[in-house]
């Protein structure tokens, strides 16, 4: 239900269907030029991380990572994918939050259906657990809501304004609402968990975090931050987000594990 009826790609089966959106995906929305044009959405959020790290507590105060990690990569993705209309007041970003994380929940819950796709009984007792409601209800969030982003994208005068094409128009103009699920929770909840395993393996093994800082320290030299330029020559780091991969591989890695 909640990948249409296997119209996503996460959940699709592997067949045409799906390598070629896997193509669309490669060549119109994950391409190295929109990858490049978003590079304002993923510096602007880095800085608010920053900001928001050095006001929320005093000098050697502990701070809850995870919780700034999964706003950093909500903000990237949600830019990404919505625009800057992400953050202003006519979008409803709080509750779209909720129904990503209430989705996210339910796609990882127990259900019979899972293992009884066929059976009848499965689906009665998923109705008595309540686990066929719940996932109905959160189906029709998740639609009235990409109903209502897909229709403040189909204004005509939105462009025309000057307004910076997002993720959301393109898929517009290819008309397949089913892939849209995917993009938004895979895209936040992997890229969050990811950076909240790396800093978990840093802090497991200082030797290696010393190792990073001063590659970047080395790099970057007076500059405030690291630019997307100076990624490219940090050859460590980049070996310790791949090892992480290999260790912690994120759900994306791992749902399409078939030939």
């Amino acid at each position: 239900m909640l990948s249409y009826d296997f119209l996503d790609v996460a959940f699709s089966p592997y067949s045409d269907y799906w390598r070629e959106m896997r193509k669309l995906f490669i060549l119109e929305l994950l391409s190295m030029r929109r990858v490049q044009s978003f590079a304002y959405a993923r510096a602007a959020e880095v800085d608010r991380l920053v900001a928001s790290l050095a006001s929320s507590s005093p000098p050697g105060a502990a701070v809850d990572l995870s919780e700034k990690l999964y706003a950093l990569s909500d903000g990237v993705v949600g830019t990404v994918a919505f625009g800057k209309m992400y953050g202003s007041a006519q979008f409803e970003r709080s509750s779209f939050q909720r129904v990503m994380d209430e989705t996210l929940r339910v796609l990882g819950s127990f259900t019979f259906e899972d293992f009884f796709p066929a059976s009848r009984l499965a689906r009665l007792a998923d109705v008595l657990t309540g686990a066929a409601p719940r996932r109905r209800r959160i189906y029709l969030q998740i639609d009235r809501f990409f109903d209502s982003v897909i229709d403040k994208h189909l204004e005509p005068e939105r462009l025309q304004a000057g307004v910076q094409e997002d993720m959301v128009d393109a898929l517009v103009k290819m008309w397949r609402r089913s892939r849209q699920i995917d993009t938004f929770s895979g895209g936040i909840d992997t890229s969050a968990v990811t950076m909240i395993w790396i800093m978990a393996e840093l802090m497991r093994n200082p030797r290696v975090m010393r190792k990073a800082q001063a590659e970047v320290r080395g790099l970057v030299g007076n500059k405030p931050r690291v630019d997307e330029e100076d990624v490219k020559n940090l050859s460590y780091l980049k070996m310790v987000v791949k090892e992480n991969f290999r260790i912690h591989p994120p759900g994306t890695l791992l749902i399409q594990g078939r030939p």
